[in-house]
């Protein structure tokens, strides 16, 4: 009599995004349904599905099928923010450790954020230095101006359209805060009532820094700008240094 043989279920590597998503739930204890999944089987099959495919399966999906009529529609541009950032957090630890994380680390970091901030006045531009004497800046539009800290220590860029094209810095490949370059003038319209009248009133005010120059900082998540170090000071008069 012949011995048949028993058929058994292949559990590695994961076959789909649903099944390798059910592994990490099973394997951390957050499994929202019945299954008869172990932790040990769904170790194995997290550890033996390739890396390429770890982080696919854990992507959320961008589409999804109406129940009604059937046809696929594309979801709305989500809030960055408002993603599952510990899943993708989690398939980051294992494409570059190996394996999945064992624990999960809280810190609690104070920042102090500048709520009210005085005016210097409305930012006209940037230029940035080049030793090879090719100058590159920014030209702002509406909206933006420049400010001060209260111990006037600070130059801070605030409000208005501060987004630039990264391939004009010769960035190709952004990280979250790229280094635009050293600031070489920067140029801002107010009106200056306390100098006498050829250095004051109301115009454009041009500023030359001088060495050590200020450098401007993208933030490329938030689309934001920044001055970072710089030898300048701001007295009542004007920017100096």
């Amino acid at each position: 009599m012949a011995k048949r043989k028993r058929a058994t279920k292949r559990r590695n590597p994961a076959v789909d995004a649903a099944q390798y998503r059910l592994a990490q739930a099973v394997l951390h204890g957050s499994a929202r349904t019945k299954t008869s999944m172990t932790k040990a089987a769904a170790k194995e099959l997290i550890d033996k599905t390739p890396a390429a495919l770890r982080s696919k399966f854990m992507s959320n999906p961008h589409r999804k099928r109406t129940k009604k009529t059937g046809q696929v529609r594309k979801r709305s541009k989500r809030n960055p923010a408002k993603r599952n950032p510990e899943a993708t957090a989690r398939a980051a630890y294992e494409d570059f450790h190996g394996k999945p994380p064992e624990t999960v680390v809280t810190v609690d970091t104070p920042r102090h954020y500048h709520g009210v901030l005085a005016g210097i006045g409305k930012l006209d531009f940037v230029t940035f230095y080049r030793p090879e004497g090719k100058a590159r800046g920014i030209k702002f539009t509406k909206g933006t101006f420049l400010a001060e800290n209260e111990k006037r220590t600070q130059l801070f860029i605030v409000g208005g359209d501060q987004s630039v094209n990264l391939r004009d810095f010769g960035i190709s490949n952004a990280h979250e805060s790229e280094i635009l370059g050293e600031v070489s003038e920067i140029g801002y319209r107010t009106e200056k009532l306390h100098l006498i009248e050829k250095d004051g009133g109301k115009g454009l005010y041009v500023h030359k820094f001088s060495v050590p120059r200020p450098t401007l900082i993208y933030d490329t998540r938030n689309k934001l700008l920044s001055f970072a170090g710089g030898g300048y000071t701001i007295p009542s008069e004007g920017i100096d240094g």
